[in-house]
């Protein structure tokens, strides 16, 4: 449950949104990096494309495309929210 210590003291169907109606999904036309992870055992799939401005190194957008349980498609939205912004070390 990492993705509720994200957000703390807030309920579990805050989360239900990000499931129900997911946020960032997609492709990016022109992404300057992608990632790939996934769980055979499980069947969790997450694919993420990302933009980043090159001169302040700042993330402008993600996208993600995933299958899988409940668990990866809410995690992924919720994801895409936390980086867009933040710059990358």
């Amino acid at each position: 449950m990492a993705v509720i210590a994200l957000f703390p003291g807030r309920r579990i169907g805050h989360l239900k949104v990000y499931f129900v109606n997911p946020n960032d999904v997609g492709v990016l036309d022109a992404p300057n990096a992608a990632g790939e992870v996934g769980a055979v055992a499980s069947g969790d799939g997450p694919k993420l494309t990302m933009g980043f401005d090159c001169k302040t190194l700042t993330m402008t957008a993600a996208t993600f495309q995933t299958f899988g349980r409940g668990g990866a498609i809410t995690a992924s939205p919720v994801f895409t929210e936390l980086i867009v912004g933040k710059t990358i070390h």
